[in-house]
């Protein structure tokens, strides 16, 4: 996670939308969140 914000409650709110929205293709990746974009690669 790469974001100016960490406080704990906004990287809930992050890790929250990004399980809501990408949850299949989080298996095998390695992942890179930030404000504006999460970005996948294969591992």
């Amino acid at each position: 996670m790469r974001l100016k914000n960490e406080r704990s409650s906004n990287k809930i709110h992050v890790l929250r939308q990004l399980l809501s929205m990408y949850s299949h293709k989080l298996a095998d990746s390695f992942v890179v969140i930030t404000e504006s974009q999460v970005r996948f690669r294969n591992l």
